[in-house]
């Protein structure tokens, strides 16, 4: 029991953490969410767009929504798209003709560094990109990464050329939220879905302060001058492709000495569709995790970083890494205590005492940022008011099994890791057509 009060306790300080970022994001709305849906903007701009979506193929009517909402919005904008399917260029340029350029990763490139995966095909726009724009043009573009699934809507694209152009910091980064195809996703994916939104005020908060702690790999605005620099090229582990590139690049811009900032515009994306892959996602994320926690000293720059910058995020990446997963004996054991304490006071068979309170307060905690998040994803879903509140009360009822579940997956990935060792995984997109789900 001394164990699982301690976990609760350390989990329960990391809840509190991310609870400050979300009250201060609702006192000071500004701070966090940037969008505005009528802007006037002075011309010339200094700095321009432009959006690349990175897919490994086989989905590119999902593509196409999100570069509608672009091309309507921002015709001066450059869009991209890189990927290993022949399929995705031909349905593109059918629907858009010159409007978007599609560069397909040969089959035989290799990285210096035998990169693999999304980073791979990352790297291979970097060697593009300084073949195509000069010195003077690369300083003055800045790019917007997207996943096929990625969109930002056309209301939205102008507010965000406008932060850009107003706090033009070297890299800066945007939330992310899950309201696409939101019925066509299983319930419990759904909820876990939720939780992602709870982290954002928090990202933002490290983006403004030059010490980001978590990365996005869309929604990820980085000046290309500076992205040409560090490029991709992160190599593997041990032979293992890396899957948390986002982490690697942040972790290499601060050893650059690049800026950071939060451009507050909103991007949504949609919920996997099966309960088996979003258990997939949390795996993926734990196992890149603790990729780069194990390989940050390769990385080029880690020297230069101050020993408290290096102790602070890699310390402080394992700690939430290990919290977030040893969190699924906590949330069975946290999960049947106050049922069954809750069950006892109803009975009158007992009184509250400290240990029903401390529970309340964490399950409170727990649950209300599912809550949290499910607001944030269904602000932009296509449900009725009536729908959404059947929501938050069906969440509500049964966040804590969706709890059990995702903190399953990430505890499964600690065990293979630590345990048994086994560091591989392969890159297999989650499904977004609901014909394939």
């Amino acid at each position: 029991m001394i164990f699982i009060s301690t976990i609760q306790a350390l989990i329960g300080l990391i809840y509190t953490y991310f609870w400050l970022f979300i009250l201060y994001s609702w006192i000071d709305k500004r701070w966090f969410l940037k969008t505005r849906r009528s802007i006037s903007l002075k011309k010339p701009l200094e700095y321009k767009l432009l959006f690349l979506v990175t897919t490994k193929g086989g989905n590119p009517e999902v593509i196409e929504r999100g570069i509608k909402e672009i091309v309507i919005s921002y015709p001066d904008g450059i869009v991209e798209v890189v990927t290993e399917s022949i399929q995705d260029k031909i349905y593109l340029e059918n629907k858009f003709g010159n409007l978007v350029n599609i560069f397909i990763v040969p089959a035989d490139y290799n990285t210096p560094q035998k990169t693999k995966f999304k980073a791979r095909a990352l790297h291979y726009m970097v060697e593009q990109h300084k073949k195509i724009f000069n010195k003077n043009e690369q300083r003055k573009i800045y790019v917007v990464h997207y996943d096929e699934e990625s969109v930002i809507k056309s209301y939205n694209i102008l507010p965000l050329l406008y932060e850009v152009n107003k706090n033009p910091k070297d890299i800066l980064a945007g939330p992310i939220f899950y309201p696409l195809d939101y019925k066509s996703a299983s319930f419990f994916s759904r909820v876990m879905e939720a939780n992602r939104g709870f982290v954002e005020p928090e990202c933002a908060f490290g983006m403004i302060s030059q010490k980001p702690k978590q990365g996005h790999g869309s929604n990820l605005i980085v000046n290309m001058e500076k992205e040409n620099i560090i490029g991709w090229d992160i190599g593997t582990d041990e032979g293992n492709p890396y899957i948390a590139e986002d982490l690697f690049f942040l972790v290499s811009a601060s050893a650059y000495g690049f800026s950071f900032g939060w451009h507050g515009v909103e991007m949504i994306e949609q919920p996997a569709f099966k309960v088996k892959d979003s258990v997939k996602q949390r795996d993926r994320w734990v196992t890149g995790t603790l990729q780069t926690i194990k390989n940050l000293h390769h990385l080029e720059g880690w020297n230069k970083l101050s020993w408290f910058d290096k102790i602070t995020f890699k310390y402080g990446l394992l700690f939430r890494t290990l919290t977030y997963s040893i969190g699924f004996i906590a949330s069975i054991v946290t999960t049947f205590i106050w049922i069954l304490y809750l069950g006892l006071i109803v009975s009158e068979r007992t009184q509250p005492d400290y240990i029903f309170t401390w529970q309340t307060i964490f399950f409170v905690m727990w649950i209300g940022a599912y809550q949290y998040g499910a607001y944030m994803n269904l602000r932009h879903s296509d449900l009725s008011f009536g729908e959404r509140v059947l929501e938050h009360i069906l969440i509500f009822i049964l966040s804590p099994i969706a709890g059990i579940i995702e903190t399953w997956s990430s505890f499964k990935a600690l065990v293979r890791w630590y345990i048994f060792r086994k560091r591989e995984q392969e890159w297999t997109p989650t499904p977004k057509l609901i014909s394939t789900k």
